[in-house]
């Protein structure tokens, strides 16, 4: 097998810039039920095989991926004082994600979720946003940014006070500074699918599933949605996750890469497409050209699905480069 490994593109290495990536976004405990077959009647009881606690969160997801992937995250959340953020800080602090740019809050809980696994390793969520509604682009100064190569922000649509003109002020901000920025949204119960597009001109990876850039957007077409995204001002690459379908990508002025998924016996999709995000953004790092960077974010999709939680069976980087055979 050959490694294909290229020398940091210079675009990271801007001065000052002593660690990868800052994960600003939500902080989340998730507890998680499996396999749910059917929700009891009023009153009645169901028995399942298993209720776990995880972290969760789109922040915290690709930040742990990142770290276990060799990469130096740093966090940019909020949780409150109670058991959860107690439970996130530590195990952020167990897979070497810095707090830098985490607050523990009060007047608010810390973010939760309960999910409900199916068999098949598909979820629903039941979510309060709690300490997420504490996150401001306030929380975020230009001297953390600089520390920084680029700025990753997730998990809007679910950030009440940093959706829409406060995330753009961010992302402004971090271009400015000269860090390289991604964005992935995520699924609107309030359907605000507008409020994306305002941040669009900032943002260099655009990094969506394919149903909510679809929603954005008004199309199920990869070309036309990623053409669109384009014209409302991405910079570099839109990158369209599609779950057992694998991804599709479109380079600003270049050809489409689709790539399929990596067959494993899907546990828990929790977490995947995050996980996604942070294989692809520790392929960019590492300098990989973009068929591998998106084949290291499948990989590390794929392992995460393997198991439950968030990360899932994720470990290190050299077990996601086996199964991308790069």
């Amino acid at each position: 097998m050959i490694f294909r490994y290229h020398r940091p593109m210079r675009e990271y290495m801007h001065g000052g810039a002593t660690r990868d990536v800052l994960c600003v976004g939500n902080a989340v405990a998730d507890v998680t039920a499996r396999p749910i077959r059917a929700i009891p009647g009023k009153g009645k009881l169901g028995l399942i095989d298993s209720i776990g606690l995880f972290t969760g969160g789109c922040a915290v997801n690709s930040g742990i991926a990142l770290a276990r992937l060799g990469m130096k995250p740093t966090i940019g959340t909020a949780v409150g004082r109670d058991g959860f953020g107690e439970f996130l800080l530590r195990r952020l602090r167990e897979n070497r994600v810095d707090l830098g740019g985490a607050q523990v809050v009060g007047g608010f809980q810390s973010s939760s979720t309960v999910v409900l696994v199916t068999p098949d390793g598909e979820r629903s969520f039941l979510h309060t946003e709690g300490a997420s509604g504490a996150i401001t682009d306030r929380m975020f100064p230009d001297s953390l940014l600089k520390k920084h190569r680029i700025l990753h922000l997730s998990g809007f649509f679910l950030l009440p006070r940093l959706d829409g003109p406060p995330a753009r002020r961010l992302l402004a901000r971090a271009k400015k500074l000269g860090l390289t920025t991604s964005f992935d949204s995520c699924w609107d119960p309030r359907r605000r699918w507008r409020l994306a597009k305002m941040c669009l001109p900032f943002v260099d990876y655009y990094l969506p599933s394919i149903e909510e850039a679809g929603e954005t957007f008004g199309s199920r077409d990869p070309r036309t949605i990623a053409e669109r995204a384009f014209a409302a001002g991405v910079r570099k690459v839109v990158v369209l996750k599609r779950g057992s379908k694998g991804c599709y990508a479109l380079p600003r002025g270049g050809s489409p890469v689709e790539l399929p998924a990596f067959k494993v016996k899907v546990v828990d999709a929790t977490g995947a497409g995050d996980c996604f995000d942070g294989g692809f953004l520790a392929g960019i790092l590492r300098g990989f050209d973009l068929r591998d960077a998106l084949r290291l974010g499948n990989a590390a999709g794929a392992l995460n699905v393997s198991g439950p939680g968030g990360f899932g069976k994720l470990e290190s980087f050299a077990q996601a480069r086996r199964l991308a055979g790069i």
